[in-house]
């Protein structure tokens, strides 16, 4: 779980925080707040979407169980400008997703010269908020072939997470590349007209002219 803080926000924000909002099932009114921008990048980037994080708002006595559902950025920097944080109801289960870590080769990339088509990078599912995991290993080793498939019933859950994806979906294959060569038809200009050569005049010697 990781922690963080923020401020209750009254109007505009100041130049080194951005806006964020508090909400879920047992919030009676959406809590409007600010964080600062450093701590908003930093907080993303470890918690992500999939992690519990422990918020401690200005003037709260008991810190709130939340997980970021939102995240708004700048259009050119990038930058994050606005959080949305979901307070988990207490005692009830969640849907969210897991991110899919790949690890391993596969052989039937690494030795048939084959690709691997990765069909998910993350894994809704749903479980309390305590048995939250950060991410969920997939074995791409299990690939040897091109007939060989990674599904949603290969993957290794713990048993209090449960998925919200049929057990037949497929989560990652190898597939062979087909070398096409393409033959580029080089069709030869038409040769220029060149005018006939002309024949030397003949010089007449002055004896025949008379």
């Amino acid at each position: 779980m990781f922690d963080a803080k923020v401020q209750k926000r009254e109007g505009k924000t100041g130049a080194s925080t951005i806006p964020a909002v508090v909400y879920g099932p047992d919030v009676d009114k959406s809590i409007n707040v600010e964080i600062a921008i450093k701590a908003a990048e930093k907080l993303y980037e470890q918690a992500g979407t999939s992690n519990l994080i422990k918020l401690e708002i200005q003037d709260e006595k008991k810190p709130r169980e939340v997980l970021i559902k939102g995240v708004a950025r700048h259009p050119i920097t990038g930058d994050i400008t606005h959080l949305e944080f979901y307070q988990v109801p207490v005692g009830q289960k969640i849907e969210t997703e897991i991110e899919l870590e790949f690890v391993g080769d596969s052989p039937a990339e690494k030795l048939l010269g084959g690709v691997v088509n990765k069909n998910m990078s993350t894994l809704p599912i749903k479980c309390l908020p305590h048995d939250l995991i950060s991410s969920i290993q997939v074995d791409l080793s299990a690939l040897k072939t091109f007939d060989d498939f990674i599904r949603v019933s290969d993957l290794k859950l713990p048993a209090s997470i449960e998925p919200m994806l049929e057990n037949d979906v497929i989560v990652a294959t190898a597939v062979a590349v087909k070398a096409e060569a393409e033959v580029k038809k080089v069709e030869a200009a038409p040769a220029a007209d060149v005018a006939p050569e002309q024949e030397p005049e003949k010089t007449v010697p002055a004896e025949e002219k008379k």
